[in-house]
């Protein structure tokens, strides 16, 4: 089974991440990867090539809107070149709240944005000398594009998708899908997989190739109450948002997700947290002490992706969660 790891600081030095890409690296990890929260992803993701030999790596996941597909593009292709092959370019629409009000760019028309970000991306990939790339799309007009770069494996495009129309785009054009932080078989079988299958069939590809890489919250440490409460921070950081709580919902913690929210309202945090239930702990994350939860993550054998192990910094120390990281790539050392 293979075992990434996700990044998702504030604070933390840049070259104190690429330590432990490359002690994950030794520890037998397929892969990293840096979110763009709140810092961005291609200063870390650099560090972390120089730093790494063999370990893949990439944006889990990077702001789509803020950024234009042809720098996106170049930027992409210099990741690639430095690392001889081993990034993984991973996109998302984040929320309007951030789109808008952090980066000051209009959050408009997500699902044609990225339709055409990733058209232009890959387009820009294959454009070469006597073959320059021409796009006409309605938000993008690209005229005779030459990549500087001959790149001999053309990196792959992750598409973060939750919503139906979302993940019918991904499994139509995307190499790869990021599944959320919240999950289970019913949730792959009952949302993930049907709609894929939809866009793989509009365009006649075959989703047996198309990677699926998902957030698993893991909490590890030597106290198990310690673990288990911070673990319920992260799942309180996914019950902000409607999607998630839908999720929620589905699982059967309906009755569970209205008081949480209620709680979230009026920024009570400390009484929302104490309002996830062990239960849900259980269902939705890896908590615990460093041999229950590797027992704990064998029930993932099946799953069809690799997960992404992290700790959601949210009313939790960025120390903590540093320390968690150690935990996790010692813990399921290979």
């Amino acid at each position: 089974m293979d075992l990434s790891v996700w990044f998702i600081t504030e604070k933390t030095p840049i070259h104190k991440v690429a330590e432990l890409a490359e002690r994950a690296e030794k520890n037998g990890f397929a892969a990293v990867w840096f979110a763009e929260a709140w810092r961005e992803t291609i200063v870390p993701l650099t560090a972390i090539a120089m730093k790494t030999n063999t370990i893949k790596f990439g944006s889990g996941v990077g702001q789509l809107f803020p950024n234009n597909p042809t720098t996106l593009a170049l930027q992409g292709t210099n990741l690639q070149e430095l690392s001889n092959g081993r990034f993984i370019m991973g996109l998302g629409l984040s929320t309007p709240f951030v789109v808008e009000n952090w980066y000051g760019s209009r959050y408009e028309r997500p699902l044609k944005q990225m339709r055409e970000s990733i058209e232009v991306i890959k387009g820009i990939q294959t454009s070469k000398s006597g073959n320059r790339f021409n796009y006409d799309g309605e938000l993008f007009k690209i005229k005779k594009y030459k990549l500087p770069v001959n790149l001999e494996k053309p990196f792959p495009v992750y598409m973060a998708a939750i919503g139906p129309k979302m993940l019918q785009l991904a499994g139509e054009t995307a190499d790869g899908l990021v599944i959320g932080a919240l999950h289970s078989p019913r949730y792959l079988s009952e949302n993930v997989y049907p709609n894929l299958k939809i866009g793989a069939e509009r365009s006649g590809r075959d989703l047996s190739n198309l990677q699926i890489i998902y957030g698993q919250i893991c909490s590890i440490s030597h106290n198990r109450k310690e673990a288990y409460d911070r673990a319920r921070r992260s799942v309180m950081y996914t019950a902000q948002y409607p999607h998630y709580q839908r999720v929620m919902e589905e699982e059967g913690f309906g009755e569970e997700v209205k008081v949480i929210s209620q709680a979230l309202e009026q920024r009570d945090y400390e009484k929302a947290a104490k309002l996830i239930t062990d239960k849900m702990v259980d269902h939705f994350t890896i908590a615990g002490e460093p041999d229950e939860c590797r027992e704990k993550i064998l029930r993932y054998r099946d799953y069809p992706g690799m997960p992404m192990l992290t700790l959601i910094p949210f009313k939790v120390s960025e120390q903590e969660v540093i320390d968690n990281m150690e935990l996790i790539i010692e813990t399921f050392k290979k």
